[in-house]
């Protein structure tokens, strides 16, 4: 019996490691398949959508994640955003999320809803050592997805329908290393590689009807990116323990329950205070350009090429990644309460890409977000609801597009849950659900422009488990 239920904790414990498998050995596909993440006219314009590179737990606090740590043994969450928080996973950790992302898109005339769903993240963190963590996944880093048609009259041509589209994106396979050279600071840098195409394409096209000596033309830019990118980041904790004398340690107490009493009142009372800091370089990343421009004839009943007016392929085509700066800060009550705030900027004004400067503004974002679990140190049956963790979060943002002379803004709210799964107890592992809800608006219909109200819902995975601690005994 005794060799029938190792059995079966073994195949538990290898699930994590079988999900990591598959995951990796499938996310190229998956990435390709659930490229468009977006079908925002937006998209257009820079390199696309950025997409947000915090997880499950972060989309139900604003996008809460430069000051946010894991101070327990079992943590809830990988945090890609500053690297230096790789610290703080004390067990290895795997983490996989899906998101879906609902817009109603709205001018000032016509309005139609739209669906996304993709993979969103695959991470994988481990400690090192007590002093080093590291930590290695795949996230998409932005998304092209739009298809736009206009119609416009031409003189001695007549109605000419123009149309654009675009798809394709960015994807960032990174490796994280995160060290803590003296107490309480942690130190990290992420290595990534960024990869991907981003297809534009323009057609103007010629009534099937016309009767006239033009023909309809088609432009399709294709950009092949190839490249390497450094972010660092860097977080100081401060803690205050505090231990109150409420619920005394009764006399009779055995040694072992008073030690227990003692560090669960300091789990209870410790206050912990983050500060985070992140810095991205201006980089500018390898990439590739083709062009095919070609000239056909749309009559009734054919289609026929007519000319290649032009094709240029390998074109060498820097594509700059501006400047980011980011600070976080996060206040933490026992493992009842966590408050914290972020605010990032980006130089996207120095933006540069197949010849084109000035074309984008300066980008912000300011964060807030709260976390609060009703009892998370109650060990007794059926008190799964008090180790849920409830969260709330707050975004508003700046972002770089600037159209008809009015900047963009983008700002939600959002909640959301983490359900813990297995024992809750101290010594044990388990996994968790974190499901976040975000509700904003992107944009506005005012000078003719577009407005997104959107309706986004990420479902992360996170599996722990102790693989590479060395057991005392045997």
């Amino acid at each position: 019996m005794l060799k029938k239920n190792k059995k079966l904790r073994l195949k538990y414990k290898h699930i994590p490691f079988l999900f990591f498998i598959f995951f990796t050995c499938f996310s190229e596909t998956l990435f390709s398949q659930t490229s468009t993440t977006t079908g925002s006219p937006y998209s257009r314009y820079g390199i696309g959508d950025l997409q947000t590179s915090g997880f499950a737990q972060s989309s139900a606090m604003g996008g809460l994640t430069l000051g946010m740590r894991n101070d327990t043994l079992n943590p809830f969450f990988i945090n890609i955003e500053n690297p230096a928080s790789y610290t703080s996973n004390k067990i290895t950790t795997f983490e996989v999320g899906i998101r879906s992302n609902t817009v109603n898109f709205t001018t000032s005339a016509q309005s139609q809803l739209n669906n996304y769903t993709s993979l969103a993240y695959l991470s994988f963190a481990m400690p090192i050592t007590h002093w080093w963590g590291a930590s290695f996944g795949l996230v998409p880093y932005s998304s092209v997805g739009y298809q736009v048609s206009n119609q416009v009259n031409i003189d001695s041509v007549g109605p000419v329908n123009e149309q654009y589209k675009g798809s394709g994106g960015i994807n960032r396979f990174y490796i994280g290393n995160s060290f803590m050279p003296v107490k309480h600071l942690s130190i990290g840098m992420n290595a990534s590689y960024m990869f991907g195409n981003i297809t534009n394409e323009r057609t103007a096209e010629l009534n099937a009807t016309s009767q006239t000596n033009y023909f309809s033309s088609d432009i399709l830019n294709t950009t092949t990116i190839s490249s390497l990118y450094f972010d660092f980041g860097l977080q100081y904790e401060w803690i205050i323990k505090s231990v109150r004398q409420r619920n005394k340690i009764a006399k009779n107490d055995t040694l072992h329950n008073k030690m227990q009493k003692y560090h669960k009142r300091i789990l209870q009372d410790r206050v912990s205070v983050v500060f985070g800091f992140t810095f991205g370089p201006s980089t500018s990343l390898r990439a590739t350009n083709t062009i095919l421009a070609t000239q056909y004839e749309n009559s009734v009943g054919r289609y026929l090429i007519a000319d290649t007016a032009q094709y240029q392929t390998g074109v060498k085509t820097p594509v700059n990644i501006p400047l980011s700066i980011g600070y976080g800060i996060t206040v933490k009550k026992g493992e009842r309460w966590l408050v914290g705030a972020d605010y990032a900027y980006q130089n996207w004004s120095a933006f540069n890409s197949l010849g084109e400067t000035g074309i984008l503004s300066n980008s912000t974002r300011a964060s807030l977000g709260v976390q609060y679990v009703p009892n998370a140190m109650n060990d007794l049956p059926n008190t799964f609801f008090q180790h849920v963790q409830y969260r709330l979060g707050f975004r508003y943002s700046k972002t770089y597009l600037d159209l008809q002379n009015t900047q963009l803004n983008d700002y939600s709210v959002s909640a959301g849950f983490g359900f813990p799964i297995g024992p809750h107890r101290i010594n044990s592992t388990f996994s968790m659900i974190n499901i976040g809800i975000e509700i904003g608006q992107l944009g506005t219909t005012n000078n003719n422009l577009l407005q997104e109200n959107y309706y986004k819902l990420t479902i992360g995975f996170t599996f722990n488990d102790k693989w590479f601690i060395k057991p005392k005994f045997d």
